[in-house]
This record gives structure tokens, C-alpha cells and sequence, in this order.
């Protein structure tokens, strides 16, 4: 199995990742792609790669390669935040490093101009927002994958911190949109991910990324799908693979992945 989104931090925390592998190691994965999170000027988040440090970052992945050569495979990779505003700044990074597989993200809460909280005053609103972006962002040529497509839901569990209108979010709602994010992820030849880390953080399988509809939707098209745990600590790495491993339609695409 590959683990194909997590974030170990290694520049920031460098002892975790002993911990990381031992704990793919445990659940089977014997494929890892390092995936922190791109440096970003609206975002001062700790858990990102430190500004002016992607080259650093990118070294220090080939010498971790190097170190657990013979006992799991290590690939490196960055999750790049996509908007239009952004192009500058993920160019930028694009350049100074050198990837193996380039995850695409829609993290419009972390925008500060323009600010989707000034825009968007209802949850259907925000998730049009979010399918739209994602859309652009499949068809930038800048990625391997998207990440958590419907990763709106996880901003709905929060209304304390992102003052959205409860206006009964239904994925139904959003056909036009999520089709043509899906066709843009098809002709591009994307990877879709599947995402357990709202559902680890619930205990709600219910809370996979993505739905089993929006899923289904997917395969039919022919998209294939990857798998990332989103791993932000050591014990997420390989999250929910039993799960994911014999329940459909997420056995199903996990089937073609590891083919992969």
C-alpha cells in the first residue's frame, strides 16, 4: 500500500519521522510520499515548509531516502494551496524544488485577500467555491493529484471559526459543478485522492473524503484515485485501511491504486 499525503514536518520536527515509518510499517504501507505543506506569505501556519527553505526541504528528502533505502520506499512531495491569486507563489516553489508527486489543495480559509468569508455567507455558497477552485486547479498543469476534493465539509464542522449560514448543504445541489471538476481532473489525467482524515478525526467513516457518490461519480468517469491519510501526527499514517480496504467503492478504486 501507498501513503501518498502526509506531514511529517521534517524540517521543522526532524525526530518524527522515525515514528512515521514504523508506523506505515505496522499497517502495511511500504510506499511514503512526504507532503508538507507548501510555504505560503498569507499563512504563518506552523506546520508549513519554512519560507525560503523548499530546496533545504527537497535535500532533506532524498537523504531520508538514502537513510531507510531496503525498508520502505520514500517519495518526495509538497501540497501546493491552488487559487488564482497564488500563481506567483507556487510557481516560485515549484521551481526552486525538485517532486515526485505534486498534491493539489483548495485551502480558501487560509486566504486573506480576497477573503471567501466576505464572499461567501451561506455553506452552499462556500462549496461552490471550493468545486470551482478545484476545477482551475485541475486544469493549471501544476499537479499529480487533488487532494480532499469536498474538504468544505470539514470547514461546516467548524461555525465557531468560519461564521457560514446553515443553509442545508446537499452534494446534490452542486451537479453542474462537481461534473465539471471531474472532467477537468479526467482529461487532465489526475489522481482523485481518498482522504481519511476528517472521518480518523470523527470516528464517522461518513466522513471520508470524498462521499461515496461523489466517488462513484469518479470511477465511472475512468478517474483513477490515490490514497493519502493526511497524516499531521505519526498514528494517522495508513489511517482507516481496513476500512478502506473492504468497503465500496473505496476498495475499489485502492484496488487500481496499488496496481499503480
Amino acid at each position: 500500500m501507498k501513503d501518498y499525503h502526509t506531514h511529517p514536518q521534517i524540517l521543522q520536527l526532524p525526530h518524527r519521522f522515525p515514528e512515521f515509518v514504523e508506523t506505515a510499517l505496522k499497517k502495511g504501507v511500504d510506499e511514503i510520499c512526504i507532503t508538507d505543506h507548501m510555504p505560503l506569505s498569507c499563512s504563518k501556519a506552523k506546520d508549513r515548509i519554512p519560507q525560503g527553505r523548499v530546496g533545504e526541504y527537497c535535500e532533506r528528502v532524498q537523504e531520508l531516502k538514502e537513510a531507510y533505502k531496503g525498508k520502505i520506499r520514500i517519495k518526495c512531495g509538497i501540497e501546493i494551496d491552488f487559487h488564482p491569486s497564488l500563481t506567483s507563489e507556487i510557481e516560485a516553489v515549484l521551481k526552486e524544488g525538485n517532486f515526485d508527486f505534486v498534491l493539489g489543495s483548495s485551502h480558501l480559509h487560509v486566504l486573506k485577500s480576497p477573503s471567501l468569508f466576505d464572499i461567501c455567507k451561506t455553506r452552499n455558497e462556500y462549496a461552490a467555491a471550493m468545486f470551482e477552485n478545484t476545477t482551475a486547479a485541475a486544469k493549471s498543469g501544476y499537479f499529480n493529484a487533488i487532494a480532499h476534493p469536498d474538504m468544505h465539509r470539514w470547514i461546516f464542522t467548524r461555525p465557531d471559526r468560519f461564521p457560514l449560514e446553515d443553509d442545508g448543504y446537499e452534494e446534490a445541489r452542486h451537479e453542474d459543478t462537481i461534473e465539471a471538476m471531474l472532467d477537468a481532473i479526467r482529461q487532465e489525467g489526475l489522481f482523485f485522492e481518498i482522504n481519511p482524515h476528517l472521518a480518523m478525526s470523527t470516528g464517522d467513516p461518513a466522513d471520508l473524503y470524498p462521499t461515496p457518490t461523489l466517488l462513484e461519480r469518479a470511477l465511472k468517469k475512468g478517474i483513477r484515485c490515490s490514497y493519502g491519510s493526511d497524516a499531521h501526527k505519526s498514528e494517522d499514517v495508513g489511517g482507516m485501511l481496513d476500512y478502506l480496504t473492504t468497503a465500496s467503492p473505496y476498495k475499489e478504486a485502492l484496488k487500481i491504486w496499488n496496481q499503480s
